[in-house]
Order: C-alpha cells, then sequence, then structure tokens
C-alpha cells in the first residue's frame, strides 16, 4: 500500500512539504486536500499531533490530516481532538495488462 501512496505522492504532488514531530505536512497551496494535509511518518506521530497542527497554520491553512488504513489509534486520537472524517478515499489498483486489453465501460483511457 506504501508504494501506492509513493506514486501518489510523486504525480500529483505538494507545493512543499516539512516534517513537524512524526508527521509528514504537506503544503497544498490550492492543489487540493491531500496535498495539504499531514499523514503519520512514523510511530511518534500520535504523540506530535500538536506539532503538525502548528505547521499548518505556519503555512497558512487548516489543519488536515490523512488516516490511513491501520491508523486507529491515530485516528481515535484526532476524534480526541475534534476532528472527523471529511471524505473517505478508496484506491484501486490493477495491472495494466486489464486496461490495456479492454478498459471498462465506465471507464476512458487516451492513446
Amino acid at each position: 500500500m506504501n508504494a501506492l501512496f509513493d506514486a501518489i505522492d510523486q504525480t500529483w504532488p505538494a507545493a512543499s512539504t516539512r516534517t513537524a514531530g512524526g508527521w509528514l505536512v504537506r503544503e497544498g497551496k490550492g492543489g487540493g486536500r491531500r496535498v495539504s494535509c499531514a499523514s503519520a511518518a512514523d510511530p511518534s506521530a500520535l504523540d506530535s499531533i500538536a506539532e503538525a497542527e502548528a505547521a499548518h497554520a505556519d503555512l497558512g491553512q487548516p489543519p488536515l490530516f490523512q488516516v490511513r488504513k491501520g491508523e486507529v489509534e491515530i485516528d481515535a486520537a484526532l476524534a480526541r481532538r475534534g476532528y472527523g472524517a471529511a471524505e473517505r478515499v478508496t484506491l484501486f489498483a490493477a495491472p495494466v495488462s486489464i486496461l490495456a486489453d479492454r478498459p471498462p465501460a465506465r471507464m476512458t483511457t487516451v492513446p
């Protein structure tokens, strides 16, 4: 799953990133919610939410956190601070050969 998040960060990068405690904080500059959020970078994230909030403030953007599958303790800690789910995202992955052969009816591809 981390490879998928890495690919997303490479193909639609934030304007800048910085580390705040155990968080990777992205500067969005109007590029969207995902490029304006913080995601846990290491286990110390659970104890450094305030540092991520301060980094967002320094960037002039509201604090926004990405909670990934399995980050139950982080999700609970954010909820205790008053955060709630803004939007849920589902990532899909498939071998390119499936799409190259015959795209699903609801998908558009560009040659």
